[in-house]
């Protein structure tokens, strides 16, 4: 009469090869959900960045408006302005911090500058020969080593076409 079942080696071998297959298995898998949660992280620090680089373009592009307001000051980590209601206040960078005036906009911001043009594109840090403002900001995710870069080039208002030929 011939026995039927599994001999302890082959018991042995298939645990070892099921194990190894979800070893592989369960790396693959935590290297999907390891690049998930930082393509999600960076896509919130990326957001959470928009708003306030959006609402720095919007306002200094209202720069020049009229005579009262304007750009006051220009340097690599704030500019000073007058802002559409006839307020002087600044963006600034301090730590890891950006602000308009007192009022926090952004944290974990790595770096921020603040580049003035004259109308002939070279560089200044006059406040009333300045045409176009370059702000680049950079903002580090929670968690990650690499920062998220963000650049625009804003022209102030009614100065864009002064001199123009």
């Amino acid at each position: 009469m011939k026995k039927i079942g599994f001999t302890l080696v082959e018991v042995i071998l298939a645990i070892t090869l099921i194990g190894i297959l979800f070893t592989v298995g369960s790396v693959v898998l935590k290297q999907g959900l390891d690049s998930y949660a930082t393509i999600a992280q960076r896509g919130a620090a990326l957001q959470a960045a928009r708003l306030p680089f959006e609402r720095m373009v919007r306002e200094l592009r209202r720069c020049g408006d009229d005579a009262n307001n304007g750009v006051q000051n220009i340097q690599t980590t704030q500019i000073h302005f007058t802002d559409s209601n006839n307020i002087n206040t600044n963006f600034n960078w301090s730590g890891t911090t950006l602000r308009r005036g007192n009022d926090t906009l952004l944290d974990n911001v790595t770096a921020l500058t603040f580049t003035g043009f004259k109308s002939d594109n070279s560089q200044t840090s006059s406040a009333q020969q300045t045409r176009r403002v370059r702000i680049q900001i950079s903002v580090l995710p929670t968690g990650q080593t690499m920062p998220i870069t963000l650049r625009s080039d804003v022209f102030l208002r009614n100065y864009f076409y002064e001199n123009w030929q």
